[in-house]
């Protein structure tokens, strides 16, 4: 949201509830009665609007961006996409010497013999767990972590047709905010795959819907590796940053040979589909990391062009949400 609509609304915020508290009031216990009623109001928007982001974007207060943790491994494993580990951080503190989260992999670095030395999980801090590493860890501080893993990949068809993503010729990979960490690893895996003459895939088209303040910068750099590496042009990667009040609907190019598109606004998800289906090559598969409300839509999308070779997966990674 741009910085003068924050302003106006923070301003009205403000200036309304100073109003409700002051106007008519006759006496002190009026005045602490219509206070609490006012909090009560508060407090009911912030649970009805699934957690705290209907506050935090009235206020004008940021959420927090994406936090990336690399993890050195002290023996390299091959590295497959759609894999997990759960992991525990004693230097956070005694008490979560016994408690662990699950993290997906989003990328990783190799040795040169197809085996990890390294790999990154990308989370948005919200609470317990999340939120202590974000307080208690210093930035470029080494510590020591536990890794219990890898575990997965999902199947990716239900009916067991294709059973790899690389199986299919058209690959269409939607994704809002966080959701991104699921599709990178995908995209690093099928381009190294095309690469060996593995796979059948011919495109591979990525739409992103950024959701807040810090998601691009959060995996710009690997996006670009990418691009990069990308030697069949295979790769089409489509950006939407509403955020962004400078595009106002334009389009801005980055990346390597400028091959990354980055738009204003939020994406037609139905036009978005119906582009995808126009260069189809192939038996198709959405890969979705998205909200619930455009998770659901692709679904219909997908029912509605099912005899037209197209599938759908949704990734075990989805941004968080209250109510899904």
């Amino acid at each position: 949201m741009p910085s003068l609509q924050r302003l106006v609304l923070t301003t009205a915020y403000l200036v309304g509830t100073g109003v409700c508290n002051v106007v008519g009031v006759q006496s002190l216990p009026e005045a602490g009665s219509r206070a609490a009623r006012l909090s009560l109001i508060n407090l009911m928007s912030l649970f009805f609007s699934g957690g705290n982001e209907f506050g935090a974007r009235l206020l004008g207060v940021s959420l927090g961006t994406i936090a990336r943790l690399t993890l050195t491994l002290p023996r390299p494993w091959g590295v497959r996409a759609g894999e997990r580990v759960v992991l525990s951080a004693p230097s956070i503190g005694l008490f979560y010497l016994v408690q662990s989260h699950p993290f997906a992999i989003c990328w990783w670095e190799d040795d040169g013999t197809e085996k990890a030395v390294s790999v990154s999980l990308l989370f948005r801090p919200r609470s317990g767990f999340t939120r202590k590493i974000i307080d208690r860890l210093e930035q470029e501080r080494e510590y020591t972590v536990w890794i219990d893993g890898p575990f997965g990949p999902a199947s990716i068809s239900s009916y067991g047709l294709c059973g790899h993503m690389g199986n299919y010729g058209h690959v269409f990979m939607v994704a809002t905010g966080i959701g991104i960490a699921a599709q990178l690893p995908y995209i690093k895996e099928l381009l190294k795959q095309y690469r060996q003459a593995r796979i059948r895939t011919q495109r591979i088209s990525l739409v992103w819907q950024l959701e807040h303040e810090g998601d691009w910068e959060s995996v710009h750099d690997w996006l670009q590796v990418l691009v990069k590496e990308d030697e069949g042009y295979l790769l089409s990667v489509t950006i939407y940053d509403a955020l962004n009040s400078s595009l106002k609907g334009g389009l801005q190019r980055f990346g390597y040979h400028d091959l990354i598109e980055v738009h204003g606004g939020e994406p037609n998800w139905e036009q978005q589909m119906s582009t995808e289906m126009k260069k189809q090559k192939g038996s198709m598969l959405v890969a979705v990391s998205a909200r619930r409300p455009v998770r659901d839509q692709m679904l219909q999308l997908v029912r509605e062009n099912i005899k037209c070779g197209v599938e759908l997966f949704e990734q075990e990674f989805q941004p968080w949400t209250r109510k899904s």
